[in-house]
């Protein structure tokens, strides 16, 4: 099946998609079919059967999308920047295990290390030389859409538009990871991402989970600005993931209007997905060949699919990360949620970002414990966050301290404000805001009402900042906080509890 400039191919029991032809020799370019071809960068005494047998089997231990199948009737090309390599150099046991794989033997000489390819699995044909990307099968209905990059330069993307061979779901590209060598220059080099559907990217529809805007907004022309910063890391973007309808509080599977909900690979697989970021959890947390999900979290939409996918997840700080090109909620509130079955891979954005390592940075001196939610009345829960704090507590050298924000802010808020319930002044802040995003309030907003939640929210974020999130003289934070996050025992997909959010009462 021929689109955009990707044919698919079957090798063995294994789907790809040929992609970026290369332009490299008369010989290979003549191939009468589709050929599977490994590129090896050996030469002269170093083709050694057991060097060669090795070198092959290593490459498939690394890579899920080179298979042992790429070893059958197929061509090998070695190459190099020296001269005089050809197969009459080979031993005898290495031509013998040429032909007994019907395995045809070409040599390339380069004159730069800038042209040489690398190692790895390819296609061929009279066209030329291509990638392989590995056609995944979307079992969890995760992806709205998948893509692969149409040019770099632009930042611009295809719809694979292909299903996997079973007909059932979206077929996601994956490259092989042996193309992306890992550099000071690119330390995201070959990272497999997904990128929840409310962040824009050039050449794909957003639907930011609801029909009406899909139909409004159609293909977009700009890729969001810190998917360009992870691109350019070397990241690569394989598709978009579904969302609560507008971010909303949508609760998976049953106000889930316009598009259906993805599935929870954990346990009985009947476990709700949670949200707004529901495809992203569910993509990170069930398919072992993606490397890191992008969500957005405003109230919880990144945090709490984490929880229920059982993932690493962070919600970045606010403002840590640009938000051009991701389509508002809450923007005072708005960020970034990475997800990821390893703290190591949100540790490498993080450093790929400029934020310093751990041990560079100043540590908290304070833990705050809010009394406003904890304890949990559920004692296993309860028992696991003693836990973490006493491991927090180790950590830092410090002790916790015991705070009532309700309290703190009825004491410390500004004089002309300190009558107000925080949660009821927090909830106008949001609700004002949203509106202003989406005017999904069916209302209007007047000036009034916008210039007092944006002095509001200033209220709100500098009270935090001078009285709890307190920073010393260098800028550094001295506190961090222990705050609540969803409730215990399974949540199957089909029963929604009464209380689905914890709330300061």
């Amino acid at each position: 099946m021929d689109f955009q400039r990707g044919t698919t191919v079957q090798l063995g029991s294994v789907e790809y998609l040929r992609y970026l032809p290369a332009e490299l020799s008369k010989e290979l370019k003549e191939c009468d079919k589709i050929t599977p071809v490994v590129v090896l960068n050996s030469v002269g005494s170093d083709i050694l059967l057991e060097n060669l047998e090795n070198t092959l089997a290593k490459l498939i231990e690394e890579d899920d999308v080179f298979t042992s199948d790429f070893m059958a009737n197929n061509l090998l090309v070695f190459q190099s920047l020296q001269l005089g390599s050809s197969k009459a150099n080979l031993p005898v046991e290495v031509v013998e295990y040429l032909e007994k794989t019907a395995t045809r033997c070409f040599f390339l000489q380069w004159t730069s290390d800038e042209d040489i390819l690398p190692q790895g699995p390819y296609f061929a044909s009279h066209k030329g030389l291509h990638q392989a990307w590995r056609l995944y099968e979307d079992k969890l209905a995760a992806f709205v859409s998948t893509t692969f990059p149409a040019d770099h330069s632009n930042y611009e993307f295809n719809p694979v538009g292909v299903v996997a061979g079973t007909g059932l779901h979206r077929a996601v590209a994956v490259p092989s990871r042996l193309y992306y060598p890992r550099s000071a220059a690119k330390p995201l080099n070959g990272i497999r991402v997904a990128v929840k559907d409310n962040i824009h990217l050039n050449g794909v529809v957003t639907t930011l989970g609801s029909r009406s805007y899909t139909e409004c907004y159609g293909v977009q022309k700009q890729t969001a600005t810190f998917v360009k910063h992870l691109i350019d890391q070397g990241a690569v973007i394989v598709g978009k993931t579904k969302m609560s309808s507008y971010a909303g509080s949508e609760i998976p599977p049953e106000k889930c209007i316009d598009y259906f909900p993805p599935w929870n690979a954990r346990a009985d697989g009947y476990q709700g997905p949670s949200g707004s970021s529901s495809g992203s959890g569910a993509s990170a947390g069930g398919y072992s060949w993606l490397d890191l999900a992008f969500g957005t979290d405003t109230t919880g939409s990144a945090r709490m699919p984490a929880a229920a996918h059982g993932l690493w997840g962070l919600k970045a700080s606010w403002n840590l990360f640009p938000m051009q090109g991701v389509v508002p909620s809450v923007p005072p509130f708005d960020s970034f949620g990475i997800f990821a079955r390893s703290y190591s891979e949100i540790q490498r954005v993080l450093l790929s970002s400029g934020i310093p390592e751990l041990d560079e940075r100043k540590l908290p001196i304070r833990i705050l414990y809010p009394t406003d939610w904890f304890p949990y009345k559920n004692p296993a829960q309860q028992q696991m966050t003693e836990e973490f704090v006493g491991i927090l507590e180790e950590l830092l050298g410090v002790t916790r301290t015991n705070i009532s924000l309700k309290d703190e802010w009825t004491r410390s808020a500004p004089e002309n404000f300190r009558q107000i319930p925080i949660t009821e002044f927090l909830y106008d802040i949001i609700k004002i805001s949203q509106a202003i995003s989406l005017m999904e309030m069916g209302e209007e907003i007047t000036e009034e009402e916008r210039a007092q939640s944006d002095d509001e929210t200033k209220v709100y974020r500098d009270w935090i900042d001078e009285k709890i999130l307190t920073k010393d003289s260098s800028g550094a934070p001295e506190a961090i906080m222990i705050l609540p996050l969803g409730r215990p025992g399974p949540n199957y997909r089909d029963i929604v509890p009464p209380q689905q959010y914890v709330t300061l009462d």
